[in-house]
């Protein structure tokens, strides 16, 4: 068979199973009917797949009106991103208009009470009109018709695919008429089979910022705001500032934080790492997480979190929200630009910094460190004031960090840069075949020995030999052999310390419990009551976690 007859036999088994599985959802009982199998086999979805490439891979983001298809091209090794939704015709188009039209308008006229309630009246009333509207139509229509009013009405519209895409890690619309992009966990930037006019492409991204409650307009044409999943959005309205109109970049956020288990289980981290960043975070150490763009910094030092003891007073500070902790004793700050026409000052990271010191937090995380010296040398002087801190900064290496912050325009002086205690460099790079987010070394900062010197002295205690895939300790750590001096602890106590830490995560780990709710509770009951915990597992059988060469503390 050739390679085209192949790729043909590929999209026609693909079509026969994307049908099939429409066909089996839509023949359950539902109050619109059960459509006609001649509409779903001839009229529900209008394939549009690229020719001579080769199917990928394919799964439903919303069975069974929203599936996704990757495709990739044999000879040039180019992958697209196909989105599959329902076909509706002119007059098909015209019941969705109506409907949605009156739905529009009792939500604008009714008080729904709670976003519960809201849903349920919602339902009830699209249901009943659509019944009213379509009921000369096949009962297909109408179920397609109601897809499309969920998913614009409780969804994100014509991105909403995307947004159900728990593969998709970050859209980019790059303006009008261009093919939208998305950033896919397994296969990288892929280009979508989606693209958007000018006048269309202005409408969405005027609703997209209406979803965060801000608004757009000429005069104030960017916006950088969360939405109500809590995705990061950045939005430009299509003036003069962006040529090739309006574009907007969702970095979508995980309903579930990461967890410390999951981050081994993925290979980020190993678990000897993990119980390393425990025992120095327990202990009131500050940890910088450093990487280039599409790193995971975020999402490491969120993990890492966990780690901060369940009764500490903990202050974030962040641009836009996506820190999660579970700490009751916790203050979530987010900045604020300023409003002339609603008299509200901008509200920025240096004033809620300067704050935070006010609230008597033994944590402080600040959701990135940039280029404002005012914030980041505040954020040194709390830390070198006894506040344990926790930041994300662009670096590659811990060299290069240290670099930045110690020249202009931050320099920050080496007795304060020497107040971080550990660097955690992380890399998204291609081991196998596969993209992964790795840490790439994890690096003590401490003051120079030599009194002549005042650079901070770098210790790399762990690091990652991308050569043989393997992560090791490199050289005894200064920092945990500082935390037993403090709290009298002898080296073997200090070893055993470690061993329960890296016993309880090697267990989660090879358990494969790494859910958000879960680990906090393993890990918040240890920080209390280590021996009952470490006494459960003892009646469980103890999972085998991939080992690492690890010198002596």
């Amino acid at each position: 068979m050739s390679e085209d007859a192949a790729g043909d036999a590929d999209t026609d088994a693909l079509r026969s199973a994307v049908l099939d599985d429409a066909a089996a959802s839509l023949r359950a009982s539902s109050p619109l009917g059960r459509p006609d199998e001649s509409y779903l086999r001839e009229s529900l979805f209008e394939f549009a797949w690229p020719e001579s490439f080769d199917l990928v891979d394919d799964y439903w983001v919303r069975e069974p009106f929203a599936h996704v298809a990757l495709f990739g091209d044999p000879e040039s090794g180019e992958q697209r991103y196909v989105v599959t939704e329902p076909a509706l015709d002119e007059f098909e188009s015209h019941v969705r208009k109506d409907v949605a039209d009156r739905v529009r308008t009792r939500l604008l006229d009714d008080e729904y009470g709670s976003a519960e309630q809201g849903r349920e009246r919602f339902r009830e009333d699209f249901e009943s009109l659509l019944a009213e509207e379509a009921r000369h139509v096949d009962p297909g229509v109408r179920h397609v018709v109601a897809y499309y009013l969920r998913r614009d009405f409780l969804g994100y519209g014509e991105i909403d695919p995307f947004m159900q895409d728990p593969h998709v890690e970050d859209l980019h619309v790059d303006g009008a008429d261009v093919p939208a992009f998305v950033y896919h966990d397994r296969h990288g930037n892929l280009e979508t089979n989606r693209s958007w006019g000018d006048d269309r492409l202005d409408e969405m991204t005027v609703r997209l910022a209406q979803r965060t409650g801000r608004h757009l307009s000429a005069s104030r044409p960017l916006l950088t705001s969360t939405l109500p999943d809590g995705s990061r959005i950045q939005v430009t309205l299509g003036t003069d500032v962006a040529t090739r109109g309006s574009n907007f970049t969702v970095r979508k956020f995980r309903e579930e934080p990461f967890t410390p288990p999951e981050l081994a289980r993925l290979g980020t981290y190993t678990v000897e790492e993990l119980a390393y960043l425990w025992l120095a975070i327990e202990h009131n150490r500050s940890v910088l997480f450093v990487g280039p763009t599409a790193s995971g910094k975020t999402t490491s030092m969120n993990a890492c979190s966990l780690f901060v003891p369940p009764d500490a007073k903990v202050v974030s500070i962040e641009e836009t929200r996506e820190i999660g902790l579970p700490h009751d004793n916790w203050i979530s700050n987010v900045t604020r630009e300023s409003d002339v026409g609603d008299g509200r000052p901008e509200v920025g990271m240096y004033g809620l910094l300067s704050e935070a010191l006010h609230q008597r937090p033994t944590h402080i995380l600040v959701g990135e460190l940039r280029t404002d010296p005012e914030v980041v040398y505040t954020f040194f002087q709390a830390v070198g004031t006894g506040h344990a801190g926790f930041s994300t900064f662009h670096a590659d290496t811990a060299d290069d960090a240290l670099r930045r912050l110690r020249n202009d325009p931050l320099s920050i002086p080496d007795e304060l840069a020497a107040e971080i205690d550990v660097v955690a460099v992380q890399h998204l790079m291609e081991v196998d075949g596969d993209r992964v987010r790795k840490n790439r070394s994890l690096t003590e900062v401490h003051p120079a020995d030599d009194p002549d010197e005042s650079r901070p002295e770098l210790r790399s205690v762990f690091a990652y030999d991308p050569t043989a895939d393997e992560t090791s300790q490199r050289s005894a750590s200064r920092l945990l052999a500082e935390v037993a001096r403090e709290q009298g602890w002898t080296d073997a106590e200090l070893r055993t310390k470690l061993e329960r830490r890296r016993r309880l995560l090697g267990h989660l780990v090879g358990s494969d419990t790494t859910g958000y709710e879960a680990v906090t509770n393993r890990l918040f009951r240890f920080a209390r009551r280590p021996d009952a915990v470490l006494d459960e597992l003892d009646e469980e059988p103890i999972p085998e976690t991939r080992p690492v060469r690890v010198q002596d503390v």
